[in-house]
C-alpha cells in the first residue's frame, strides 16, 4: 500500500519506496486506452531510468551535485506510467504536466518525476537527479527503439 504522509517542506504525497505495484500500473494503461506503441516505449524508457538509478545507488554516487533521493524502484515506475495519459485520440504538448497531476494524490514522488518528463522542464534549475533521468532517457528512446540524442533532436521525433 501506498503510504500517503507528507514530505516535509514539499507538500507532495510521499510514495511507497518499492514504487508502484505492475498490477496497478497496467490497470492505469487499460483504464485510459494507451496504445500498444506508447506502452512498449515505456517499457523501455522504465528499464534504461531504473539501470542508471541502480548504478548510481549501487555506488552512491552524486551526479552535477546531486544526490539520487529516490529509489530505481520508484523510477522504474516512473518510466512505466510517463506517458500513460497518451491515448488513441492523441495527446497535448501537456501531457506530462496531466499525467503528473493524475497520479500525484496517491504516488507524490513519482507523480513528480512524470510531471516533469518533458524535454521543455530541462531548462528549469531544480529538476532532481531522478527527473534528469526521466528526461533523459524519454529522449534516448523513439517509439521502441534507443537513439542518440542526435538523431532524437535532429529528426524531430521529440513527442
Amino acid at each position: 500500500m501506498v503510504s500517503s504522509s507528507r514530505r516535509a517542506g514539499t507538500g507532495r504525497a510521499k510514495s511507497s519506496r518499492r514504487g508502484v505495484p505492475l498490477e496497478s500500473m497496467t490497470a492505469l494503461f487499460r483504464q485510459r486506452g494507451t496504445p500498444s506503441e506508447v506502452i512498449e516505449h515505456s517499457i523501455i524508457v522504465a528499464k534504461i531510468a531504473k539501470g542508471i538509478a541502480s548504478q548510481i545507488a549501487r555506488k552512491k554516487s552524486k551526479i552535477g551535485g546531486l544526490k539520487l533521493e529516490s529509489t530505481p524502484s520508484q523510477i522504474y515506475s516512473a518510466g512505466w506510467l510517463h506517458d500513460f495519459v497518451k491515448t488513441k485520440a492523441g495527446y497535448d504538448e501537456n501531457h506530462a504536466s496531466h499525467a503528473g497531476k493524475l497520479l500525484r494524490r496517491r504516488h507524490g514522488e513519482i507523480a513528480t518525476i512524470v510531471g516533469s518528463h518533458g524535454y521543455t522542464n530541462l531548462l528549469r534549475k531544480n529538476l532532481t537527479l531522478a527527473e534528469k533521468i526521466m528526461i533523459y532517457c524519454d529522449l534516448r528512446v523513439s517509439g521502441n527503439k534507443i537513439v542518440s540524442l542526435e538523431e532524437r533532436f535532429i529528426n524531430r521525433s521529440i513527442k
